[in-house]
């Protein structure tokens, strides 16, 4: 069925909001360093040495001449080739008919495969199709396939949240599915907007999410240990937000949450816990971080770091004020101070590859909707490498790879000429020594 694109324009949500604009052609573009000079002393102005080249190429996502695509990017992923997992909900393909783009079907594709030799991407097609999906969630497998797990829902419409009817996992190499299976139910409402990352290590899977019962707010961790899957939840105090990591020697989960054993008010502080891969409960240590009146958001860990990078955005939800990276060594107690990155920003991205990575931030509440991009190396030295006003909106996703650091976000056009929204990929070469890197 093809639906005239003006009619959907509601459904775009929070991605075109206001001014629209037109869909931009491949171009090659400087990125700029405006707004470089406010990084604060704490993140290293002079790094040793530099791996990210600042020229992109700038390409709207293309399933072939004709079609493009949109992908709401819920989870960005690449694998030991190049190849980048984009998944999400919508995901919508326009057809250029000649005076404008038609709206093909929205519920038969899981997301895309960006190609690291070819111009055009390839769409993923849905392991269950017919069913509304939402809370991607991926991780690279050896083999060149991933793992992803997902939430079939009732709606993902607004106003309403999307309500959890089933939690799946299965396999994909961009093509095909195999070994889908649904995942151990629980009693209480499942939030598939505040799912953590997937972590794997050795076999072993890890996905945290925060539940809802009443006005608890419980961290829920599904786990798979030499093949089978369960499901603990835990009291931890009134969780907002829950990140995972898997370690060679231990599970590592990091709640934003209020310390209540503060006399002065608190908005989401930062905590950290560990435990043993064979284990059920958590041992708690310090904390890392007091919220006060600035509430930690979004903590995630940065996947195939060398060691555990935690980053995470202090502020108000929806522009945060400030960023941070914290390295954490072999004894968590032992932390030093997280480094700053000051940045508003409402959404951030941690990419590492061995002792060199990238943290990516995007500021959709700005007039010139910010993207900054610093670049950290360990022991943790973190410098800005540029900052740039965009025509982004909506989510914002990053993937690094030996070669290369793509930044995805979202662009909207203008009905009914152009399509309502599009996917951009922005391409920079990543030159790290191999020494420094590794891949998934």
């Amino acid at each position: 069925m093809t639906i005239r694109s003006g009619p959907i324009a509601w459904a775009m949500g929070a991605v075109l909001l206001f001014a629209p604009s037109n869909i931009a052609s491949a171009q090659r573009a400087k990125a700029s360093v405006a707004g470089a000079k406010k990084q604060i002393a704490t993140a290293s102005s002079a790094p040793a040495r530099s791996c990210l080249d600042t020229v992109a190429t700038i390409t709207p996502a293309r399933l072939d001449q004709r079609h493009l695509i949109y992908v709401e990017q819920e989870t960005v992923v690449p694998n030991r080739d190049g190849r980048i997992l984009v998944a999400g909900a919508p995901v919508y393909v326009w057809r250029n008919a000649g005076e404008q783009y038609d709206l093909l079907g929205l519920d038969s594709l899981f997301g895309m495969i960006i190609e690291p030799s070819s111009k055009f991407v390839r769409p993923i097609p849905s392991p269950m199709p017919g069913h509304v999906l939402k809370g991607m969630r991926a991780a690279a497998l050896s083999d060149g396939w991933w793992l992803v797990a997902f939430a079939e829902v009732f709606s993902v419409q607004q106003p309403k949240r999307p309500n959890v009817i089933a939690m799946w996992v299965g396999e994909t190499d961009g093509s095909s599915w195999r070994a889908v299976q649904k995942l151990p139910a629980i009693a209480d409402t499942l939030d598939p907007l505040r799912f953590s990352a997937l972590a794997l290590r050795d076999g072993r899977v890890r996905l945290a999410a925060v539940v809802t019962r009443d006005w608890q707010r419980r961290v829920v961790l599904f786990s798979r240990d030499a093949g089978r899957w369960t499901v603990h939840q835990y009291d931890l105090g009134t969780s907002e937000y829950a990140a995972i990591a898997a370690t060679p020697q231990s599970d590592l989960l990091a709640v934003a949450r209020p310390d209540t054993t503060l006399l002065r008010e608190d908005h989401n502080s930062l905590f950290l816990y560990t435990k043993s891969p064979t284990d059920t409960l958590w041992t708690p240590h310090r904390r890392l971080w007091r919220g006060g009146m600035d509430p930690v958001q979004q903590p995630l860990f940065a996947d195939a770091a060398t060691r555990p990078l935690l980053v995470w955005l202090t502020g108000p939800l929806m522009r945060a004020r400030s960023a941070w990276a914290l390295s954490l060594p072999a004894i968590p107690d032992s932390a030093v101070e997280p480094t700053l990155m000051l940045t508003s920003t409402s959404s951030i991205a941690g990419l590492s590859l061995g002792d060199a990575g990238v943290i990516a931030t995007y500021d959709r509440g700005s007039p010139t909707r910010d993207v900054r991009v610093f670049e950290y190396h360990e022991p943790l030295r973190v410098h800005i490498v540029f900052a740039k006003p965009t025509e982004y909106r909506g989510l914002f996703g990053a993937a690094l790879t030996p070669e290369h650091l793509v930044l995805i976000a979202s662009k909207a056009g203008q009905p009914p000429r152009d399509p309502a929204v599009i996917s951009m990929l922005e391409t920079y070469t990543w030159r790290c020594p191999i020494a420094d890197a590794r891949s998934p």
